[in-house]
This record gives C-alpha cells, structure tokens and sequence, in this order.
C-alpha cells in the first residue's frame, strides 16, 4: 500500500474511532467560530493518540493547499477531576 493510501486509511479509521465521541464533545464545547462562506472542519481528537497526531500532520497540509477552511480541533479527552 502505497503511502498517500495508508495515510487515508489511517485517518479514515481514526475518523470512525472518534465519531463515538463526538455527541459528547459536541454537547461539552460550545460551537466553532464560523467565517461567512468558509467552509469548516471539525475534528475531534485525544492527546497521545498517533492517528490523531498523523490527521493533524495531514490536515496541516490539507489547510495549506485550501487556505479557505477552516479547520477547528476539538478535544475528546475526559476533564481532569471528572
């Protein structure tokens, strides 16, 4: 598998992971500043995780290539004390 496909793949699968989280992200953060006409990508990620670290490193390239989009992170990890 060529390298491009493995880095789809794994963000692809990091994506599903991270869907199960995402209602109760979504319901803990209130929601991303919005540019008229930008489009907006929202992803949810975890410290220490390497997907979420390999999306970043993809998305980082992806924002370079569409300067329009606006990417936003959001964190799944639990709050500290909860």
């Amino acid at each position: 598998m060529n390298t491009l496909a493995a880095r789809i793949l794994r963000v692809g699968l990091a994506s599903l992971w991270l869907f199960g989280f995402w209602l109760g992200a979504l319901a803990a953060e209130p929601p991303a500043p919005v540019v008229a006409g930008s489009p907006v990508l929202q992803v949810f990620v975890r410290d220490g995780c390497p997907y979420c670290a390999d999306a970043k490193t993809f998305l980082d390239g992806v924002q370079r290539q569409q300067p329009e989009l606006q990417i936003v992170y959001r964190s799944v990890d639990p709050k500290s004390g909860s």
